[in-house]
This record gives structure tokens, C-alpha cells and sequence, in this order.
């Protein structure tokens, strides 16, 4: 897969450098001149006809013989089941996990490919010793030598570059050493992913079906080692970390107990749970009762202030809803107007000075009487019970403030005893959570667990995977 990446972007690549190519020129004249001398190429070609000839049979006879010598090529594949580590914190974004796990696998690629995994190959084979491997490396370089031999005998001798190949070759480092046969092996390692699965195809050619199936196989076993390395690297640094903070966690506990049981002494405080339900229950009483004598005195002021604006206007107070509320002045005013509707049918038929008139009049004036002075009584008793109110608001707000005062002072031990137990049930809690993950640690630790699993290791294939002779003659 990743071999067939760099083929495409080399093609887009080599596309778009098409499409910026500038116009050969000809060192005889230029692009947009269509003039030259025919004979004067002629002579030229007719001078080096022989070599041309020669190196053009030397073409054709290399490309042969290469493609019929060709040695034989093997590959091995291993087939893993590489399964994404189950994250801690879920996603909630769907896209944002299927990218996160297309960024895994291509992790997992470039890790099975890396240069760490290639070198511990090369070590645990002794690949550097190789015959085969080393024969195969030492094939794949170029070398102008190789294809000399490939001549006949009496053309071997003959210098067809002019002495470009011929002088000392260079002699290559240790490490440039290993790093061309790092390059090598890599060059030979394939990482596929099979399509809507999780796995994944690891193949290696070589030139011969052992190497190819030892090589393979021992590509999975250093990744698989070196996911469990990595794994144990972290846990081994979380046991480290965890294993200070566990120390500094439990003298914090210490620390916190004695500091509690020194105060429960000093302040001879030792339960606050029941303080606190008596403390909370005076308080709330206290301020149920606060809260209706406020609701009382709002009303009781409500009704006498309405009172005040009638008196200071010099209104009828009788009129007043709270004075027609009352039962006896109601009925006082039925009788009133039923008496004053009875002076006025007797007025019709009857003068001033008719016994009957006089009667009914006095009855209407002390109904009257009687209506005004119960009206004084309501009114009176409205300003008593806004008086009342206001007294009672008063002692009760008298009574809250102390015993606010009092439940401060209360509550402040309450309240220093709490915290600190508190502290205490934190700093217990949090010590208890990391001995359980330090325990948690240390089993992983012991335990060698990875997510990777081999579904099929390679086998020794059974004939080469190319060259592919027939396809060459047909071609």
C-alpha cells in the first residue's frame, strides 16, 4: 500500500511537472528554427556508426539477459489482527473516532516498518551474515561490472563508456554499511490493511522461501515485542510515579487524622452530625415564624396605611375594604339604607312634623349612630392589629438575631470540625484510589497482554512470487 502511495504521488507529481515543461532548444539554432544541415548530421551519425550500433546490441543484449537471469524472487506474508486500544474518555463524535482510528492502523504501519523494527531483524536473524541476504543485497546494487560480464567473452575487454565506470570504488563505513542494509530490508517489506477489517498483511520478499518466511515472521514477533516494550515502558513509568505519590498521599492522611483528633480534644467537639440537625432545626423554626410575622405585619400595615390616605383626604372610611369586611358594620349598612329608603317613602306622603316621619327618622339616625361607632371600633382595631404586628415582627426579629448570633458561634466549631473531617474522608478516598490503581499497575506490569494477534504466520511459499517469465514472453 505504501509502495503504491509513492507510485501515485510520484505520478501526480511527475503530471504537474509536465505541465510546466519548457520547449527543448537546440544548441544549433534554437526552438523556431525548422533550418538545418541534413548532411552535416549524417556525417556525424556515419562517424560513430559503430558505436552506436554496438551500444544499441549491448541494450538489447543486457535487457535479455537480464530478464531470463533473473534469480527467482519469494514472498511470505503474515496476517495480524491489530485491534485499536480501547480509549479511556468515549467520543461522542463519530467522525472524530473513525479518524482517530484510520490515524491508528497508519501508526501501526509506520511502526511495523520503522527502523527500530528493521534493526532488531537484522540483529536476531544475523541477516549481516546472511549468504542469502547478503548475495541478494549485494545484487541489487548497481555495478557496471555486472553487466560487462554479461557479454560475450571477446566483448568484456572492450571500454564502451571511455573509462566513465573504470577507476577504484569507494569503500563504505560501518554505519553507511547498515544503513544501506536497513534501506534494503525496508525496500522488501510491505504493510497492507485489508479493506473494512482490522487486518492487516505483513509480506517480505526475498530470495529464497525460508528467508522470506523467517524474515516475515520475525518482523511480527519484534513488533508485537516492541507494542508490549512500549506498553511496559509507560506502565513501568506510571509504578514510579504512583509509587512517590503514594507516600506523599499517605502522610497527608496522617497528617490530616492527627489534626483532627487534636482539635476533637481542645474544643471537646466530637459529633458535629447532631449539632448540626439541631442547630439547622432552631434555625429553621426561628425563621418560619420571622417569615409570618413579616407576612402579618405587611397586611396589618397594608390596611392601616390605606386607612391613613382615607382619613388624611377625609374620606368615608366605611368605605374602605377592609371596614366593609367586617360582618356587623355590614349589617349595620343594610339597615341604614333599609331605614333611609323608608324615611324617603314616608317624606312622599307625610310632612316633617308627621309622628310617623320623626319616628322613622330617629330610627334612622341612631342606625347611624350605631353604623359610625362600629366603623370607629373596626378602624381602631385596625390600627391595634398593625401595632401588634409590628411588635410582635419586632420581638421575633430580636429573638432570630440572637439566636443567629448564637448559631454562629455554634457553627463555627461545627463548621472547623467538618472540614477537617472532610479532609480527612478526601485525603483517605484519594490515598485508597491510587493504592487500587498502584495494585492495578503492578498486575498489568506482571501480565503481558497486547492487542495484537497473529491469525496466520508465514509459510515457506512453494514457488517464487517473479519474476513472471511467462508474462515476459508474451510480451
Amino acid at each position: 500500500m505504501m509502495q503504491d502511495e509513492n507510485m501515485g504521488a510520484n505520478q501526480v507529481h511527475n503530471s504537474v511537472m509536465g505541465m510546466h515543461a519548457v520547449p527543448h532548444t537546440s544548441r544549433f539554432g534554437g526552438a523556431d528554427n525548422d533550418e538545418f544541415d541534413l548532411a552535416e548530421y549524417w556525417k556525424i551519425i556515419k562517424g560513430n556508426i559503430w558505436s552506436i550500433i554496438g551500444l544499441t546490441v549491448l541494450a538489447g543484449l543486457v535487457g535479455g539477459l537480464t530478464a531470463f537471469s533473473a534469480s527467482p524472487v519469494y514472498k511470505a506474508e503474515v496476517k495480524l489482527l491489530i485491534e485499536p486500544d480501547a480509549p479511556k474518555i468515549v467520543s461522542l463524535d463519530p467522525l472524530q473516532a473513525a479518524s482517530n482510528i484510520m490515524f491508528f492502523y497508519e501508526t501501526q504501519y509506520e511502526i511495523i516498518g520503522s527502523r527500530s523494527v528493521t534493526e532488531a531483524v537484522i540483529k536476531k536473524l544475523a541477516l549481516d551474515k546472511n549468504p542469502d541476504f547478503i548475495a541478494d543485497y549485494g545484487n541489487s546494487k548497481f555495478s557496471f561490472d555486472k553487466l560487462v560480464k554479461l557479454l560475450p567473452a571477446e566483448w568484456q575487454n572492450v571500454d564502451f563508456t571511455g573509462g566513465l565506470f573504470s577507476g577504484d570504488k569507494p569503500v563504505l563505513t560501518t554505519e553507511e554499511y547498515q544503513e544501506e542494509l536497513t534501506t534494503y530490508f525496508q525496500k522488501h517489506l510491505s504493510i497492507a490493511g485489508e479493506d473494512k477489517s482490522q487486518i492487516v498483511i505483513v509480506s517480505y520478499e526475498a530470495p529464497t522461501a525460508q528467508l522470506a518466511a523467517d524474515i516475515a515472521n520475525a518482523v511480527v514477533a519484534a513488533y508485537v515485542e516492541r507494542n508490549l516494550d512500549s506498553k511496559l515502558f509507560v506502565v513501568k513509568q506510571a509504578t514510579s510515579w504512583l509509587t512517590d505519590r503514594l507516600g506523599d498521599l499517605r502522610q497527608k492522611l496522617v497528617d490530616s487524622e492527627s489534626a483532627l483528633l487534636e482539635f476533637q480534644a481542645r474544643e471537646g467537639v466530637v459529633d458535629t452530625k447532631n449539632s448540626q440537625e439541631i442547630i439547622r432545626g432552631k434555625l429553621s423554626k426561628i425563621t418560619q415564624e420571622l417569615v409570618g410575622a413579616q407576612i402579618n405585619l405587611a397586611e396589618a400595615e397594608s390596611r392601616y396605611n390605606q386607612l391613613l390616605v382615607a382619613q388624611r383626604n377625609k374620606k368615608e372610611v366605611d368605605s374602605l375594604r377592609s371596614v366593609l369586611q367586617n360582618q356587623l358594620v355590614q349589617k349595620l349598612k343594610e339597615e341604614e339604607s333599609k331605614l333611609g329608603r323608608h324615611v324617603a317613602e314616608l317624606s312622599e306622603r307625610y310632612g316633617e312634623k308627621h309622628p310617623k316621619m320623626i319616628s322613622a327618622k330617629s330610627d334612622l339616625n341612631e342606625a347611624m349612630r350605631r353604623l359610625k361607632s362600629e366603623v370607629g371600633k373596626v378602624v381602631e382595631g385596625i390600627r391595634r392589629e398593625y401595632e401588634v404586628a409590628a411588635e410582635n415582627e419586632r420581638k421575633l426579629r430580636s429573638i432570630y438575631e440572637k439566636q443567629e448570633a448564637e448559631i454562629r458561634q455554634l457553627k463555627g466549631k461545627g463548621f472547623q470540625l467538618a472540614k477537617m473531617e472532610r479532609d480527612v474522608e478526601a485525603n483517605r478516598n484519594l490515598y485508597e484510589m491510587f493504592l487500587t490503581r498502584f495494585k492495578e499497575t503492578n498486575m498489568t506490569e506482571d501480565s503481558k497482554v497486547t492487542n495484537i494477534q497473529v491469525i496466520d504466520s508465514a509459510r515457506r511459499p512453494t514457488k517464487p512470487f517473479k519474476p513472471k517469465k511467462k508474462l515476459i514472453i508474451i510480451g
